[in-house]
């Protein structure tokens, strides 16, 4: 009769290697694992900081190479060569399609008045550059007058007063 079949080996955990350093003059690997089985999340997970060598608990480094990026270490007796992930690109950093001229042009045009249709005529269109214009020069002498007032050691007008 053949032997029993072997039971398969439990998978191992995921490691990760998060770090090389040679900041204390000897070479330290930095790892990650998940937290153990009935932890709680990812409070739980685990961080290493060992020298070539080193042990803690079924893990030992038995290689650092800093030029290549990788780590050997061995796990419950299995070996593995840990490298560095390449870095996914969260949603925040995911480039951005440029817009079409159209929806530019949407995105910044104002906001219709209330009431007013949103074609413009000619002149609603100079209208609306008048009072534009009348406002940027009603703030830049504001602007001025605070400038001028401070120059003199006077209080910063306040409402034009």
């Amino acid at each position: 009769m053949p032997p029993p079949p072997k039971a398969p080996e439990p998978p191992l955990p995921k490691i990760t290697l998060t770090g090389i350093t040679t900041v204390t003059g000897v070479a330290r690997a930095l790892l990650k694992m998940p937290p153990l089985s009935g932890s709680a999340g990812p409070a739980g997970e685990r961080f290493f900081n060992l020298r070539l060598g080193e042990r803690d608990g079924d893990l030992e480094v038995l290689e650092i190479n800093e030029k290549s990026g990788t780590v050997v270490v061995a796990y419950s007796g299995r070996m593995l060569t840990l490298g560095f992930e390449p870095e996914k690109l969260s949603s925040a950093s995911a480039p951005i399609p440029n817009p079409t001229l159209v929806s530019a042009a949407k995105e910044l045009a104002p906001p219709p008045l209330p009431g007013a249709s949103v074609a413009m005529t000619p002149q609603d269109r100079e209208e609306r550059a008048l009072m534009n214009e009348a406002t940027r020069a009603d703030v830049q002498q504001r602007i001025q007058g605070r400038i001028r007032s401070s120059k003199l050691g006077g209080p910063p007008l306040v409402n034009g007063q």
